[in-house]
C-alpha cells in the first residue's frame, strides 16, 4: 500500500525537475541568443540569418525535437535534394558552417530543456535506421554478398598466377 504522501511528494519531484530543466534551458538560451544576435548583426545572407533566428526561436519549445524527427525519417528514404540542402549549397561551405554551428546551440539549448525525450527520439531514429538496414537487405540480399567474388576471384588470381 501506498501511503497518502507519495504521490504529493511524487508531483513535488517532477515539478521540480521540469522547473530545474527550464531554468538551464533558459540559461543556455540567453547564452547562445546573444552569439546569434552578433550574427544577425553581421553581413550574412538574409536566408541563412532567417533559419538561425528561427531556430532560436522555436529552441524552448518540446516539440522541435519531433518535427526534427519527422522530416528526418521522411527526408531518410527520399531520393530528393531537400531544400535545405540546396539552401546550404547555394551560399558556400564558409556561411554555412557559421549558421550549423549555431543551429546546433539551438538544438543543445532544446536538449538541455528535455534530456528524456532526446533518449527517447535518438532510440527512435536508430530504431528506423536499423529497419531501413533490413528491408534494405530482405528486399535485395546481393547486397551483402556484392564484391565478395571479385575480391576472391582476384585472390585466387594472384596467388596462383
Amino acid at each position: 500500500m501506498t501511503s497518502i504522501y507519495t504521490y504529493p511528494v511524487l508531483l513535488i519531484i517532477v515539478v521540480a525537475y521540469f522547473l530545474w530543466r527550464r531554468y538551464v534551458a533558459v540559461n543556455a538560451y540567453i547564452a547562445v541568443s546573444s552569439e546569434i544576435d552578433d550574427y544577425l548583426g553581421e553581413n550574412h545572407p538574409e536566408e541563412l540569418k532567417d533559419l538561425v533566428y528561427h531556430g532560436l526561436e522555436h529552441s524552448l519549445k518540446n516539440s522541435v525535437p519531433l518535427v526534427a524527427i519527422f522530416i528526418y525519417i521522411t527526408t531518410m528514404y527520399s531520393k530528393k535534394e531537400t531544400s535545405i540542402e540546396r539552401l546550404f549549397k547555394k551560399h558556400g561551405k564558409v556561411e554555412t558552417k557559421k549558421a550549423i554551428k549555431l543551429l546546433f546551440k539551438t538544438i543543445i539549448v532544446n536538449m538541455r530543456l528535455s534530456p528524456v525525450l532526446y533518449l527517447i527520439y535518438f532510440s527512435i531514429i536508430l530504431l528506423s535506421l536499423f529497419m531501413k538496414i533490413v528491408f534494405t537487405i530482405a528486399i535485395n540480399p546481393k547486397i551483402l554478398f556484392r564484391n565478395t567474388k571479385s575480391k576472391c576471384e582476384s585472390s585466387i588470381v594472384t596467388a596462383v598466377g
